[in-house]
């Protein structure tokens, strides 16, 4: 396949799958007044709550001062709470208080009833493929950046 034609094949895939997450997910982040982003965060702090500022940044790729100025706005909003190191102060770990855990779960439930029907018509070999695919996908781009540093 020539490297244009791959290029405006992705890009146009990218593209609609950009547009139907936000479409599927959207509803559900709004109606705890929070954006895609926002969900995303509070979902991966709960998945791990080891999470520093460092790492979230990292993991969802925020530049970690964007990071740390939403994570202030998360906890003054009772959904985290921020602890210092101590043996690190500069070190800034994540985790969810009551209603940061309580708003993921109601979340995840509305996920659940929300699409739910259609995963499970889905076998797990199709779930598996769409991983498969999207790691070799980001296995190939890493080979592109790869070449772009040389």
């Amino acid at each position: 396949m020539k490297v244009a034609n791959f290029n405006n094949q992705l890009w146009d895939l990218l593209r609609q799958i950009s547009e139907n997450l936000d479409q599927a997910f959207h509803p559900v982040s709004e109606k705890y007044g929070l954006t895609l982003m926002q969900m995303r965060i509070l979902m991966e702090i709960s998945q791990n709550p080891n999470h520093t500022i460092g790492s979230i940044s990292n993991c969802v790729c925020v530049i970690r001062g964007n990071m740390s100025n939403m994570c202030k706005r998360f906890e003054h909003e009772g959904f985290i709470e921020r602890s210092r190191s101590r043996e690190d102060e500069r070190v800034v770990t994540l985790s969810l208080t009551k209603k940061g855990q309580e708003t993921i779960e109601k979340i995840t439930n509305d996920l659940q009833d929300k699409y739910g029907s259609a995963l499970k018509g889905e076998p797990q070999e199709t779930m598996t493929d769409i991983i498969s695919g999207l790691e070799k996908l980001n296995s190939l781009l890493l080979q592109f950046k790869k070449i772009d540093m040389k």
